[in-house]
């Protein structure tokens, strides 16, 4: 709805004789026309919009719906009639007027005649900066479908930094007939390569483009005469700046200059990108060799190869704690010197959690280094063709897993570009990588033990236990042990005051086993703690093949931390081994004080689905120190199977404990009972009855 009263209105400024007006509301509604693909308003539109162009002496609308028209997209125009609008053209960007239009108004054709004499008397070398601009504009190709076509890729995805950066422009026209351009431009988003990509009409075939002082000739024909539906080709070289190497070279935009600002007027055919055809085109025509030419507007710019090995070598797997000798070796295979050469030797991700407690350090090893280094750097300088390098590095993890050591060198070289003849200095790098399994040089389990050899989780003070250690080598290098010792802590001591190593100079094999065993006591006293650390376990190992003390590791783990228990009381148990269903279960509990005063304790019983109590269910009473108290509790089962006892419920007044009283009843007194099926004499003779029948020979079945 819009567009109509525009062009109604357009119409009426036309016919009123306001060209200009009705110019500038033409050009509003192309650009919908062209979106919403209406071609048969297009077309009109476009013709008389020229018209508008024309008695206005405006020639760049002129040139600009002239090149539209031109071409074979609008519909329902003749050869001879685009033939016609572009001989006018060519007069126009010449700076000659054009032949007039037709069905105009004759007054109007004068006053159009007499604007385009006194443009056409104006010198280009007698203009100001002003009409100088004036001479010259831009037109958009991705808002209309021209006479010309435009498609430009680089030769490659990715580009070495010592190879030239190839790239190719096509260019079709689809005009009546052959027309002459005066130069292709193609701009990047690097200026400075802008100025290497020109092509002019006229010109040699040879040009010299340079980037940092490297000329390089260009193959491309510099003939900018397109025969309508013949692809004409353009081939650029250049080579790329260093600072560029690892990023993009993107072309912003290539532009066909029709005419010349010296000779005449200028304008300017710009396409965004690498080109492409309009979106908008009514038909496309059918060309298999432009149809297959595909569009890349950018290339990645790569580092050159470097010609030198790296290589790291060592022994797996490296052991926990140790430094791992890793030895990386450097061979240089340059044709030239290499410069300002740098080692670079640590770890991959430095950053990362997963090299958290890893270090690495060069030359002999250092156990108490404070620097914690991630990676080192060595400068080498220069370095000649077939030179050999070899640098020792340590590695030392304090936990297991893979780690990868990173091996870099930097470089400078000069490189000589065979097909551009000419020298240039890359900078190279070579990287490589080594995974470095870390396991554990053994395996040490921990466990306390009663003197009888069983495993406790707690000690009771006044009695002695064990300490005991299971060394199991899990190296496939010999492992050779050193010395051992437990260090206590208080209140924790020994009670024969020796703790000697009961494994040096020990030499474990994969899969062996060293152990130690040693007794430890906690004294009773009124000031012993609820809990105490036992202490630490050291051991001093190295390889078994090393000959120096300076490999010499100490592995150091914390020995268990251990809760000393005083239990005031206990409580026994007297119950049968079974009861039955609906027959009375007695069940005794006996209090006993360990204590050396009178103890008030409180007893209950907690209610239960599965039996019924009978009698009292809650008792108060005191233990003399050293005594007992005994309590009677009459159950009565309800259903068959594995029942839940009543919980005992048990409370000492004015006195605490460090571990929960109910959680040590609980440990000390019987949680279920089995109940059987209550059977009647009756039922019981006429099941041995029936048994007796069955195995009676006479009964049997035959076999």
């Amino acid at each position: 709805m819009r567009q109509s009263l525009l062009v109604e209105m357009a119409n009426e400024y036309f016919s009123a004789g306001d060209f200009s007006k009705a110019l500038t509301l033409f050009q509003r509604v192309l650009w919908d026309y062209r979106k919403e693909h209406w071609w048969q308003f297009l077309t009109p539109t476009l013709t008389t919009a020229l018209k508008c162009a024309y008695l206005t002496a405006d020639w760049q609308q002129y040139v600009t719906v002239g090149l539209e028209l031109a071409g074979k997209q609008p519909i329902g125009i003749s050869d001879e009639e685009r033939t016609r609008i572009l001989m006018n053209m060519i007069r126009v960007i010449s700076g000659d007027p054009p032949e007039p239009e037709s069905n105009c108004e004759s007054r109007a054709m004068d006053e159009a005649v007499r604007l385009w004499q006194e443009a056409a008397r104006k010198e280009p070398d007698q203009m100001d900066m002003q009409q100088s601009g004036e001479k010259f504009f831009v037109i958009p190709m991705k808002e209309m479908a021209g006479l010309v076509q435009c498609k430009a890729h680089f030769s490659q995805l990715a580009v070495k930094a010592d190879s030239p950066v190839v790239l190719t422009v096509h260019l079709r026209s689809t005009a009546p007939f052959p027309i002459r351009f005066s130069k292709l431009s193609v701009f990047f988003n690097n200026e400075i390569y802008n100025q290497h990509c020109v092509i002019a009409d006229g010109q040699s075939a040879v040009q010299d483009l340079s980037v940092g002082g490297s000329e390089v000739p260009a193959v491309s024909s510099a003939d900018l005469y397109l025969v309508p539906g013949k692809v004409s080709n353009y081939t650029l070289m250049f080579l790329a700046l260093p600072e560029d190497v690892n990023k993009q070279v993107e072309i912003t935009s290539v532009s066909l200059d029709l005419g010349s600002v010296l000779s005449g007027r200028c304008a300017v055919l710009s396409w965004e990108g690498g080109g492409g055809d309009a979106g908008f085109e009514p038909f496309a025509e059918e060309n298999e060799e432009w149809e297959s030419l595909n569009i890349q507007p950018r290339t990645q710019i790569v580092p050159r190869d470097p010609l030198i090995d790296l290589e790291l070598q060592h022994q797996q797997p490296a052991l926990v704690g140790e430094f791992y000798a890793i030895q990386a070796v450097l061979r240089v295979k340059e044709a030239a010197p290499v410069r300002d050469t740098k080692l670079l030797l640590g770890l991959r991700e430095p950053s990362s959690e997963a090299t958290q407690g890893t270090f690495v350090c060069l030359d002999k090893p250092s156990p108490d280094s404070e620097r914690r280094l991630k990676y080192v750097s060595i400068d080498l300088g220069s370095l000649d063709p077939g030179t050999e390098i070899r640098r020792l590095l340590f590695l030392k993890a304090e936990h297991s897993g893979m780690k990868t050591v990173a091996a870099r060198v930097l470089y400078n070289v000069s490189v000589n570009v065979e097909l551009l003849n000419s020298t240039v200095t890359c900078a190279c790098m070579k990287e490589t990588f080594s995974p470095v399994q870390i396991i554990p040089p053994f395996d040490i389990s921990l466990k306390l033990a009663t003197l009888k050899f069983e495993t406790i989780e707690r000690i009771y003070a006044g009695e002695p236990f064990l300490i005991m250690s299971d060394i199991c080598c899990s190296s496939l290098s010999p492992i050779r042990i050193i010395s051992s010792r437990f260090e206590v802590s208080s209140p924790v001591e020994s009670p024969d005051g020796s703790l000697m190593s009961q494994i040096e100079e020990v030499v474990l094999q994969k899969n062996d086993v060293a152990s130690e065993c040693h007794c430890l006591l906690v004294p009773c006293n009124d000031s012993m703690p609820k809990a105490a650390a036992v202490g630490r376990y050291t051991i001093e190992w190295t390889r078994s093949d090393s000959t120096s003390d300076d490999f010499r590791v100490t592995t150091s783990l914390a020995l268990p931390t251990v809760v000393i228990d005083m239990i005031p009381f206990w409580i026994d148990t007297s119950l049968p081994a079974y009861g039955s269903v609906s027959s009375p279960l007695p069940v005794k509990y006996t209090f006993h004080n360990r204590t050396q005063r009178v103890l008030e304790m409180k007893v209950g019983l907690d209610p239960s689905d599965a039996c019924v109590l009978s009698g009292y269910k809650q008792a108060n009473f005191r233990v003399l120190p050293h005594s007992s108290h005994s309590l009677t509790f009459n159950l009565l089962p309800l259903s068959p199977g594995d029942i839940l006892l009543p919980r005992l419920r048990f409370g000492l007044a004015r006195y605490t404990t460090a571990v929960p009283i109910d959680a040590l009843v609980q440990r000390m007194v019987p949680s279920s009972i089995y109940v059987k099926v209550k059977i009647c004499r009756h039922s019981l003779a006429l099941i041995f009855l029936r048994m007796r029948f069955l195995f009676q020979p006479s009964n049997r079945l035959p076999s």
